[in-house]
């Protein structure tokens, strides 16, 4: 006998409950587990293909150099498949292009390199700049206002409505400050020929840009 799914209620509220925790410790040893099998069998293989190339006598994996140029090409590869997968596109969107822009430029391809980072640039100037405050903020701060059961949430509404604004808006101060040194470093791309540097990174104050 043929049975149905129950029809799902759309305009009800969900709210996080306890036993959702208990998926917490799967997920944290699913990626542990990914993470290692890529480094061991991908990553690994995929940066001594690309990096050191047959006859160039100036790369050798055995060196401190050479294993620290596997470990950074390793650790890019990684981010660059985390953010494709688990993450909020308006944010993690513009990292993929950053991490491939890094792994190109470990394993030598200088031209895909400068265009990745032309393209993060440009989906960061459009993701966190434009439809962060114009679209996200527009509807955490106004329209959620018109949407809100004030009776039902009369007392934790406004506490949750400030608190998480505030947090919102703060994020929207530190894109405005990330996006000051990432034009810096355009303007200096633009002027040593448009090559990115060693390590995009590089400068001290890009080193925690991805800590949002």
């Amino acid at each position: 006998m043929a049975t149905s799914l129950p029809p799902i209620d759309w305009e009800a509220e969900s709210y996080p409950a306890y036993p959702d925790f208990a998926a917490i410790p799967f997920f944290a040893v699913f990626f542990l587990a990914v993470r290692f099998l890529l480094d061991r069998f991908v990553f690994e293989w995929l940066a001594r293909k690309l990096i050191f190339k047959k006859g160039d006598e100036k790369l050798d994996p055995t060196t401190y150099a050479g294993k620290r140029k596997i470990r950074k090409f390793k650790e890019s590869a990684w981010k660059c498949i985390y953010f494709l997968s688990v993450i909020l596109a308006i944010h993690d969107a513009s990292d993929v292009f950053l991490e491939l822009g890094k792994i190109s430029k470990y394993s030598g391809h200088e031209l895909l390199a400068d265009v990745s980072f032309l393209v993060f640039v440009s989906s960061w100037v459009l993701l966190r700049l434009i439809y962060y405050p114009f679209w996200i903020l527009w509807s955490t701060s106004y329209e959620v206002v018109l949407t809100l059961d004030k009776e039902k949430h009369n007392f934790d509404g406004p506490i949750y409505y400030y608190v998480f604004n505030i947090l919102l808006f703060s994020l929207l101060v530190l894109h405005i400050y990330w996006w000051v040194l990432m034009y810096r470093m355009l303007v200096k791309q633009i002027l040593s020929g448009g090559h990115v540097g060693d390590d995009i990174r590089s400068d001290p104050k890009l080193r925690n840009m991805r800590c949002c």
